[in-house]
């Protein structure tokens, strides 16, 4: 693991209930006031670690709120200009191109690289590198877009650029089995640059209600979010 930058993350919203019938009632069983604002915590104040060349896991029952952690640590990167910040869920496979994944790369990349992106998000099957983006199944298509992530992210790090990829719910349209072996290849690419001087490095934030997918990704950083608003954070080595 090299180099590790700490970011603080927080949320907070402010509430006051509109005074409906039904609030009114509620509130005078309870001996609330309804005319009262208050705080509600989302995500109390965390610091979370993000390694170069790590993996940083966020994990968490649905609608704990593991998508905003997410969010908080990529807003308080984003005025770090050392560092190129990729949004996996925000990338977009056009179903109208009529070209096959092999060539749906920036056409300066080698095709051994492309190849080599391909496999590692496990489209390695000739047949498949061959077709077309709107002859791909939902999870096929889950794993193109890894691959172009993989891609955008190697020819920034030519720049000597430091990489974070994020991803919400990791792997969640692959099937279990798939999502562990994917799983694997990510760790092992996140972790072949962070030795290498020449290049930038890459870190990898996922996040996910699976459990499944800890053992094959082998993060730096654990964060566990409770439904209570309490938020946990392991690293390597020690709590």
């Amino acid at each position: 693991m090299g180099q590790c930058e700490c970011v603080t993350v927080k949320k907070s919203v402010k509430t006051m209930a509109a005074a409906s019938e039904h609030v009114l009632q509620v509130a005078c069983m309870f001996g609330l006031g309804v005319d009262e604002e208050r705080e509600e915590v989302i995500v109390p104040r965390t610091e979370v670690p993000v390694p170069d060349g790590a993996v940083v896991y966020v994990t968490g029952a649905s609608g704990s709120g593991k998508s905003t952690i997410l969010r908080l640590i990529k807003s308080q990167l984003q005025s770090d200009a050392s560092m190129h910040l990729i949004d996996f869920d925000a990338m977009e496979i056009e179903n109208g191109v009529e070209r096959s994944l092999v060539d749906g790369f920036d056409d300066d990349a080698p095709l051994k690289d492309v190849l080599r992106w391909l496999s590692i998000a496990g489209l390695n099957d000739a047949f498949v590198m061959l077709r077309k983006p709107r002859e791909l199944s939902d999870g096929q298509r889950y794993r193109l877009k890894l691959a172009k992530a993989i891609g955008e992210s190697e020819q920034v790090l030519s720049q000597g650029k430091k990489v974070v990829v994020f991803a919400d719910e990791f792997g969640a349209t692959l099937d279990r089995v798939t999502a562990k072996v994917i799983a694997k290849n990510v760790q092992r690419w996140v972790r072949s640059h962070v030795e290498d001087s020449e290049e930038g490095s890459v870190t990898m934030i996922v996040a996910t209600t699976h459990e499944d997918l800890m053992e094959a990704l082998e993060p730096s950083v654990l964060v566990e979010k409770g439904l209570g608003g309490e938020v946990a954070v392991y690293s390597r080595g020690g709590e």
